[in-house]
């Protein structure tokens, strides 16, 4: 099993306001990650800041902060670093800027594969009747 090495001090991370008065902590963070993502402000692979930062920046818990990044993970919002312990990057698949849920990589590629498999079907048909009448 291979071991993930120490988030590098200084790794560039995206610029969090913290918490907004809206609601709790870790509302705010939810949002601000969730819109970012859908207003562009974020990018895809731009790193969030270490669970100590966010505790640090919305005023949450240990607990909140991990519970805060589960849920964006399970919302698509974030993926975990493949190699860097406490590390979490934005990934922008989760929502359009009209909040629709797009499909994941791999939804996608099915539907490919699929389609693509119907389109040979297709083409074979097609062949089938040229033949029959040349």
């Amino acid at each position: 099993m291979e071991r993930k090495r120490k988030r590098p001090d200084g790794l560039p991370s995206i610029s969090l306001t913290g918490v907004r008065g809206i609601g709790t902590g870790v509302a705010d963070l939810l949002d601000e990650v969730k819109e970012g993502v859908q207003y562009g402000r974020f990018k895809r692979g731009d790193i969030l800041p270490s669970i100590a930062d966010l505790m640090s920046l919305y005023r949450i818990s240990e607990t909140e902060a991990a519970s805060a990044v589960v849920e964006l993970q399970a919302l698509s919002a974030i993926q975990y670093h493949d190699e860097y312990t406490d590390t979490y990057f934005i990934d922008t698949s989760f929502s359009d800027k009209s909040g629709r849920s797009e499909p994941s990589l791999a939804t996608r590629v099915s539907q490919l594969e699929a389609s693509h498999l119907d389109l040979l079907r297709r083409i074979k048909s097609l062949e089938d009747e040229v033949d029959g009448r040349v």
